[in-house]
C-alpha cells in the first residue's frame, strides 16, 4: 500500500474532515506486540505515579494515599517528609488510623462493586 506524503500546511477544518475520507492518507495502524504492552503499560502507570508525587510534593500537599482495589483492597499512606514522601505504612480490610489528631475509619471492602450493600 503506497501512502501520500502527509500535507506540510496548515489545515481548514474541511480539510482535516476530508482526510478521515480520503483514502490517500490512510495508514494501516499496527497495535505493538502482545508481550510488550502489558510491560509498556506498568511502565507508563509508574511514570505517571511518580510524576504525580512530584506535583504534590512540590505543590506542599502533605499527606498522600493510594488505594489498590484490587483484592485484597489495600491503603498505602505517605507524607511529606523533606520535600519527598515516606511510606507511612499499608492497611487492608478494615483501616484505622489517625489524621491531623482525628482517629479515622474505613471499611477499604466496601469501596468494591461486589461489597455487600446494607
Amino acid at each position: 500500500m503506497s501512502v501520500m506524503e502527509w500535507p506540510h500546511h496548515l489545515l481548514s477544518l474541511e480539510d482535516w474532515i476530508d482526510l478521515l475520507e480520503t483514502p490517500e492518507y490512510r495508514a494501516p495502524v499496527v497495535p505493538p506486540p502482545a508481550s510488550r504492552q502489558p510491560a509498556d503499560l506498568l511502565a507508563r502507570r509508574a511514570a505517571a505515579g511518580r510524576l504525580q508525587r512530584v506535583e504534590y510534593a512540590e505543590a506542599g500537599i502533605d499527606h498522600y494515599w493510594i488505594v489498590d482495589l484490587d483484592p485484597p483492597v489495600s491503603l498505602v499512606r505517605y507524607r511529606l517528609i523533606d520535600e519527598d514522601y515516606e511510606d507511612f505504612g499499608e492497611q487492608s480490610g478494615h483501616a484505622e488510623l489517625e489524621f491531623e489528631g482525628a482517629p479515622l475509619k474505613f471499611d477499604l471492602n466496601a469501596l468494591t462493586p461486589d461489597a455487600p450493600r446494607s
